[in-house]
């Protein structure tokens, strides 16, 4: 209960803007395509909340959730707990990096329609993974940016116009969001929420650092003694 105002909302906020999308691919009558950036605690929340609270109110069995990490543990631990279709990962380390990234995404999307996915959450939010975000996204899709990682990004202001595309800043969420979210959990419990790593609270430093570097597979908490 201690995660719902914090991650759990954060992730819970950014999917309800997603919704409007949702449905409209829905009436196209194909297959919802879904890219997560970033599988540590807030990704894993945004998991959760895609394949089973919207899952288990629609037929978004229809929905594909792909996920994208620099670690291949967190991409296992999601594709093992049935929390992403698919995963791949991406190497952002490097000047070539943006290139790297997007020619694996070409070749890695291949199969789907226009190599382009509907939806993208971007958990990291970096000038990389805002320019691939940028290079996936389908025809009057959605980009969701969420992680605080920072950069810049860069947008052709006639393809934006002729793509109709949508791109959303999207932080924490609202109390009426947190009430729904609330009620949600009671309805729908998580079969795989983030795992929980505890410290010390003499090892925040250490928490810090492991967080940093992406050591941590869901949320770390500080746990001081009695």
């Amino acid at each position: 209960a201690a995660m719902l105002p914090c991650s759990a909302i954060t992730a819970f906020s950014a999917i309800k803007k997603i919704l409007p999308t949702m449905r409209r691919v829905r009436e196209w009558g194909v297959e919802l395509v879904v890219v997560v950036i970033g599988l540590g605690g807030l990704g894993q929340w945004s998991l959760n909340l895609l394949k089973h609270y919207l899952n288990a109110d629609s037929d978004t069995h229809h929905m594909k959730v792909i996920g994208v990490e620099v670690n291949r543990e967190k991409i296992d631990h999601a594709l093992q707990n049935d929390l992403i279709d698919e995963g791949f990962h991406i190497n952002l380390v490097g000047e070539q990096a943006p290139m790297a990234v997007t020619q694996e995404a070409e070749r890695f999307l291949a199969r789907f329609d226009g190599n382009k996915v509907h939806i993208v959450l971007d958990f990291a939010n970096t000038t990389e993974t805002f320019q691939f975000s940028i290079s996936i996204l389908h025809r009057a899709g959605t980009l969701i940016l969420i992680g605080l990682h920072g950069g810049l990004g860069e947008v052709k202001l006639p393809q934006a116009v002729l793509s109709m595309y949508s791109i959303i800043g999207s932080y924490t969420g609202s109390l009426s969001e947190l009430a729904e979210l609330i009620s949600v959990m009671s309805k729908y419990p998580l079969p795989s929420p983030p795992p929980v790593q505890a410290y010390k609270l003499e090892e925040a430093n250490k928490a810090l650092n492991d967080l940093e570097k992406g050591l941590i597979l869901g949320r770390a908490v500080l746990k001081p003694e009695h």
